[in-house]
């Protein structure tokens, strides 16, 4: 079977979050080059959104980074609204991760938003980074142990995601 394509001729694997940024020992658990193709008769219009996924674990934590193709811009700027603000109900913000308050030289849209919480065993970070370049919504999700990772690597995460769009059109 021939491997599935984005519109510009790129592999969908091209704007996952690539296992070589993670450190030794995460490991891939699911991804799906088209994890779900949905047409839907809207109207006049065919509704057609891509989803590519990859989770990634060690131990305790996990990476998720989905991004969506939608072929109608407007439908990902819809997408991108639902994304852009994960709950985490009762938790603090991870003010390190505040302070940074990275800026994407590349996204039409984007939304930041990090919480530490202590209500499990152990201190944990979950971060959601969402952003929007045009038809396509990136949503990089994670709950992380500080043992696993510190706040350079987190931080590394999103660039690296960020930077993958660099040349999405």
């Amino acid at each position: 079977m021939p491997q599935a394509m984005l519109p510009w001729g790129a592999a969908p694997e091209t704007l996952l979050l690539p296992i070589g940024a993670l450190p030794t020992g995460w490991q891939v658990e699911q991804a799906s080059s088209s994890h779900a193709q949905n047409e839907a008769y809207r109207g006049p219009s065919i509704v057609v959104t891509r989803t590519y996924l990859r989770t990634i674990r060690s131990e305790r934590s996990r990476v998720n980074h989905a991004v969506l193709w939608h072929r109608a811009e407007e439908r990902a700027r819809r997408n991108y609204e639902t994304l852009k603000n994960p709950v985490f109900r009762d938790r603090q913000p991870w003010e390190e991760m505040i302070a940074w308050a990275y800026k994407s030289p590349y996204a039409d849209e984007q939304n930041l938003v990090c919480v530490t919480d202590g209500v499990i065993e152990a201190e944990v970070y979950r971060c959601s980074f969402s952003a929007r370049y045009g038809q396509y919504v990136s949503w990089l999700n994670f709950r992380v142990f500080p043992e696993h990772m510190v706040l350079d690597q987190v931080q590394e995460w999103i660039v690296t995601v960020d930077e993958l769009f660099a040349d999405v059109e």
